[in-house]
């Protein structure tokens, strides 16, 4: 809170506010208006559950029966929010840093093949870790086509824009290649799949919702999606689980059509020139 907030609080309540008070009208806060459904959680079968910003998986195992919580206070404030049953912090919790993890003595070398460490070692060597960044050269030849950007007045003008594009391409005047639609936030993939329903595109969508969904089978359904996804017509709308780490096996048939076709909700402003974006 704002000292004149804090202030006014305090004036409803005739008395000043405790630490504790505090804590939890900022938690109430925090709940109504920073942290939002289907962007940083996901409501299912009663419970909240929170989903990575980075990767925009369910920070919970049906297997184990286990899952992630804010803690603080925050959880409570938004089951509050939401109506739901609160229910209170575990009694014990286990976390580690990433620095904390990497100096422990099990591990001798420290290596990476990730193109996005180019140009941060001195971020590493901060964090104690070697500046070094080695790069190794591409393999096979690039036969990424990219195009221009499309930059649109509003979020419906462009999800509608996407979903148009899509139903085209499918259409028989249109080069049935197939898709992926990736959505840079999670909350966009029920608008584009409901769009999409609208224009009578057949079509798959994966969101957090959908992994909760699917219970302890969410691995084996997610791979066989997208063991599908590279055939002639098929048309994928997937938040970022659908990106780095999954590799669509497109058939020959696609290929002579022109491959995987990827459009993407957004990216980000400080992209290289290797970003795929169409």
């Amino acid at each position: 809170m704002s000292g004149a907030g804090r202030e006014k609080v305090e004036l409803l309540l005739g008395r000043g506010l405790t630490a504790a008070e505090t804590t939890r009208v900022n938690m109430a806060a925090a709940a109504r208006w920073e942290y939002r459904e289907n962007i940083h959680y996901v409501r299912h079968q009663g419970k909240i559950y929170i989903i990575d910003q980075t990767t925009h998986k369910v920070m919970a195992n049906p297997e184990l029966s286990s899952e992630s919580r804010w803690n603080g206070g925050l959880a409570q404030a938004i089951e509050a929010e939401l109506g739901l049953r609160i229910r209170s912090d575990s009694e014990g919790s286990r976390s580690v840093t990433a620095q904390e993890l990497m100096s422990r003595p099990e591990y001798e070398l420290k290596t990476g093949a990730s193109g996005t460490a180019r140009g941060h070692g001195d971020q590493f060597a901060a964090k104690g870790l070697s500046p070094v960044v080695t790069e190794i050269p591409r393999y096979y030849t690039s036969r990424l086509r990219e195009a221009k950007d499309v930059v649109l007045a509003d979020e419906d003008t462009k999800l509608d824009r996407i979903a148009a594009d899509v139903r085209d391409m499918q259409s028989a005047e249109g080069r049935n290649q197939p898709q992926l639609v990736l959505a840079d936030s999670n909350h966009l993939v029920r608008p584009l799949h409901e769009r999409l329903d609208a224009l009578g595109v057949e079509h798959e969508y994966i969101d957090a919702k959908w992994f909760l969904e699917q219970g302890k089978n969410q691995d084996a359904a997610f791979e066989a999606i997208i063991n599908e996804a590279g055939k002639p017509g098929k048309v994928l709308v997937i938040n970022m689980q659908g990106a780095r780490g999954v590799d669509i096996p497109v058939s020959d048939e696609a290929k002579a059509l022109g491959g995987l076709h990827v459009r993407v909700t957004a990216r980000s402003a400080f992209g290289s020139e290797h970003d795929p974006v169409t």
